[in-house]
């Protein structure tokens, strides 16, 4: 006799199902075998020994050894393998049948437990004996007779056409390892894991260790393991097609009208035992909810009972089944009808991300599976197209009239093809192809004012349209002028700059800004417009020698937009010149060298003209000579008079020009001076007369009589151009006599040819 006892499963507790040794073998896969089963007489002494060993071990804890009698797929019986051994992927889920499993029925939820009803369940590599080699699965159901468990990864999931490793199953009971080596070359208990790909494996209740893979490429949160995480997480489970029980995935997408189930391991709320088929139900299952995801987002028309729009009606059936799985302890099951489209035929294939959801009636929490959906051709046609969003911006906002102006307009995903349309309110601006989701307009012919640009993307075959609008505000143009109460200006002296904004009613405030190369760029001032004019008074300091560019900035106001003006302000130093004379009075034909000095010193550059009265000399280039700043200019022309000589620097881009004082540069008339003695030759002791003649004889002043570079006596006065000087002790030899005649107001000086004097000793 059957025997079921149950917990509250809405109160959080375990259900029990046990059936009794004494009335009912557990359950078996037609072609399991119990340990019981292998003949005596085939094991070999060390293996009798190893039996004995678990038997005394098992005894000592007062119970009988655990018995695995077949392992299989979890979810889908199906696709059960003969109980030698079983292939499974790693993360997947598989199911353990046999006797004395566990102490008690206990079932567990996300994060899961490696121990549960007193069991673990150890796999054991064939060829590692060590502790430390096995892999320990995650339990998610146990009873004396059944537990479902995850496959571990075995850490070469990412490898694909990777050689299966095999594994021994073994159970930790209370403690206590039981380890049948007899049956290491094969029998119950045996398990591979085969690595996999996913993209040509169809993974049967494949999981992560905190994820359910996800049935939508397009929304990787479409996943999970119980009704407290979300939105995005479904049951622990698979989808199957309820009759051929083949896995729903991206390989095998689910169509319209498809009888499918969902597997899970918690149904939890609304479920009673049934009289009738002494299963736990609910009486009134929950509609299914059902709807189509796009790019990762939910079609918002989907969402809820069902999909009533322009394309039909889609609906959410009611349950077939929804309770305790008839198959399987520990899991549950849906059983529903995919909603079907009220449509003509389709005569393409579609595919779509589909989902579906279901609430629980005790929590009221919904749990959500994403699921790949074909419209196959023949089908109702659903006409589902993608959904899309425009968004549009400005190079430039607010922007100026008669200034141009740059739309972009973005459609995402940029999958998209055909055109973009930008509407100015009704008039048409232009449409532009979409290149890569994007599409550009300039146009410079928005007049001053609001302007209401509206943005329509206009679909393709597989996406909608969509549609943006955004202001663009257009300000009445300005011009800007800048001018200077002096210019060029000197460094050091106040400026005035005016700022003239037009049209005059233009309010605000203007910034002026200065710049060069010597001082960088700084601001001046801050002027407010009145009657359209801004002034500004900057500080002179902060106008050095030099360029200034003054720039004047208006920055609009809410009619006007900003406009700008330039102006190049010439500032620049004082500079004094002084002149000098290399020799003053000179001798007509005498060269004489004028000297320019343009201070301060060092910055001034370029040249200085010399004049005479108003007649031009010459000029020179001032250089700096010795810290100073000079220009030179010589001249041997110079006529017998008085000369007004000036020099005038012209400036450069950072100095004023100046011009010297009068310098009167006198040059006299040429004279002419003649040496005589008398006696020549002379005896030793011989007094000698020497006569200077200046001619003419009109000059006045003084000659000195030289013996060689020796003086015989200086500055003696002529007469009538003459001057007579005697020396009574020459001493004997040849003497050279020269006079030099040092000139006077009204002529130049002059040096004799020399005389040689002879002085006979007798």
């Amino acid at each position: 006799m059957r025997k079921r006892t149950r917990t509250n499963r809405r109160s959080g507790g375990t259900e029990l199902f046990n059936l009794s040794a004494s009335t009912e073998r557990p359950l078996l896969h037609p072609c399991a075998r119990e340990l019981t089963d292998v003949p005596s007489e085939t094991w070999n002494p060390m293996m009798r020994y190893i039996l004995s060993l678990i038997a005394l071990t098992t005894s000592a804890f007062g119970q009988a050894a655990p018995s695995i009698a077949n392992v299989t797929n979890a979810a889908l019986p199906a696709l059960d393998l003969p109980p030698s051994s079983i292939s499974l992927a790693p993360r997947s889920m598989a199911t353990i049948w046999g006797t004395n499993l566990a102490d008690t029925t206990v079932s567990s939820g996300s994060p899961w437990s490696s121990f549960l009803g007193g069991t673990e369940v150890h796999l054991a590599n064939d060829t590692c004996f060590d502790f430390s080699c096995d892999l320990i699965a995650n339990l998610i159901y146990v009873s004396p007779t059944q537990i479902n468990f995850l496959v571990p990864d075995n850490g070469s999931t990412s490898c694909k056409n990777c050689t299966p490793t095999a594994y021994r199953i073994v159970l930790m009971r209370d403690g206590q390892r039981v380890d049948n080596r007899s049956y290491i070359l094969g029998g119950p208990g045996r398990l591979i894991i085969d690595p996999f790909d996913i993209a040509d494996y169809n993974v049967v209740f494949q999981v992560g260790y905190d994820c359910l893979f996800s049935y939508s490429l397009s929304d990787p949160a479409s996943c999970g393991l119980s009704w407290s995480q979300g939105q995005h997480r479904a049951p622990l489970g698979a989808v199957t097609d309820a009759l051929s029980a083949q896995l729903i995935s991206s390989q095998v997408p689910v169509h319209q009208g498809q009888l499918i189930t969902l597997w899970m391991t918690a149904l939890y709320g609304g479920v009673t035992l049934s009289d009738k088929t002494g299963l736990l139900q609910q009486a009134s299952p929950a509609s299914i909810g059902f709807g189509v995801a796009q790019l990762g987002k939910d079609m918002v028309a989907t969402i809820g009972s069902g999909f009533n729009g322009p394309f039909g009606t889609f609906m959410s059936p009611t349950p077939i089944w929804a309770g305790e799985s008839p198959q399987f302890v520990g899991l549950d099951q849906v059983n529903v009808s995919f909603p079907t489209c009220a449509n003509a035929p389709a005569t393409a294939e579609k595919r779509y991300d589909a989902f579906l959801t279901y609430t629980s009636i005790e929590t009221s929490t919904t749990v959500r599976i994403y699921l790949p959906f074909i419209v196959r051709p023949g089908d109702p046609d659903c006409r589902w197209t993608l959904n899309t969003t425009t968004t549009i911006t400005s190079s430039v906002n607010p922007s100026v009239s008669g200034q141009a102006v740059t739309f972009t307009a973005i459609v995402s995903p940029s999958a998209v093809t055909g055109t973009v349309t930008l509407f100015d309110g009704s008039i048409l601006l232009g449409s532009e192809v979409l290149s890569n989701g994007i599409a550009t307009f300039t146009t410079s012919t928005l007049s001053a004012g609001n302007h209401s640009i509206v943005t329509t993307y206009n679909g393709d075959t597989n996406y909608g349209g969509s549609s943006t609008t955004r202001t663009q505000t257009v300000k009445a143009s300005t011009t800007t002028t800048v001018t200077s109460s002096a210019n060029p200006s000197i460094s050091g002296r106040s400026v005035t700059f005016a700022a003239t904004v037009s049209p005059s009613t233009a309010t605000g405030t203007v910034i002026f800004t200065e710049s060069s190369l010597l001082y960088g760029s700084s601001t001046i001032g801050t002027g407010t417009l009145s009657g359209g004019m801004a002034t500004c008074f900057p500080p002179s300091t902060n106008l050095g020698a030099g360029n200034h560019s003054i720039t004047a900035t208006y920055n609009g106001d809410s009619n006007y937009g900003g406009s700008s003006g330039t102006l190049t302000q010439v500032v620049k130093l004082n500079t004094t010149t002084t002149l000098s004379s290399s020799l003053n009075p000179a001798t007509f034909g005498q060269s004489v060298t004028f000297t320019a000095t343009v201070s301060p010193c060092c910055i001034a550059t370029g040249t200085v003209t010399f004049f005479d009265g108003s007649r031009t000399l010459g000029g020179g280039t001032l250089l700096a000579l010795n810290g100073i700043m000079q220009a030179t200019f010589s001249t041997s022309s110079l006529s017998v008079g008085n000369h007004s000589i000036t020099a005038s620097y012209g400036g450069d881009s950072n100095d004023n020009g100046s011009t010297s004082t009068i310098l009167t540069q006198v040059v006299r008339p040429n004279t002419a001076t003649t040496i005589t003695s008398s006696p020549n030759p002379s005896v030793i002791g011989q007094s000698v007369t020497f006569t200077a003649a200046v001619t003419p004889s009109t000059a006045t002043g003084t000659v000195t009589f030289f013996d060689g570079g020796s003086a015989l006596i200086t500055n003696l006065p002529m007469s009538g151009g003459k001057a007579t000087f005697s020396v009574p002790n020459l001493s004997a030899g040849t003497h050279s006599i020269t006079v030099v005649y040092s000139g006077d107001s009204d002529f130049g000086g002059s040096t004799s040819a020399v005389l040689t004097q002879t002085v006979n000793s007798h």
